[in-house]
C-alpha cells in the first residue's frame, strides 16, 4: 500500500516506478479529512509511506 496525498508531488515518481516495474500496488491517495488519523501511525508524522505486510517505509527517496 503506497499511502500519499492526491497530488503529484513526493509520491507520484513513486508510482511510476511501481507502475513501470509492474508491481501491483493499492494507491491509497489520502485526502485532508482522512489525513489526520493517518498522521499519528505514520512515521515522523509523514508521507510518503510503503506498507507490505509488518515492513513499513518511508521517506519518497528511501522508497524509491
Amino acid at each position: 500500500i503506497l499511502s500519499y496525498f492526491n497530488v503529484k508531488a513526493l509520491g507520484e515518481p513513486i508510482r511510476l516506478l511501481l507502475a513501470h516495474a509492474n508491481i501491483e500496488f493499492i494507491d491509497n491517495r489520502v485526502e485532508n479529512t482522512g489525513w489526520e488519523t493517518l498522521k499519528e501511525v505514520t512515521a515522523w508524522g509523514k508521507l510518503p509511506i510503503l506498507v507490505e505486510g509488518d515492513f513499513k517505509l518511508s521517506q519518497s527517496t528511501a522508497i524509491l
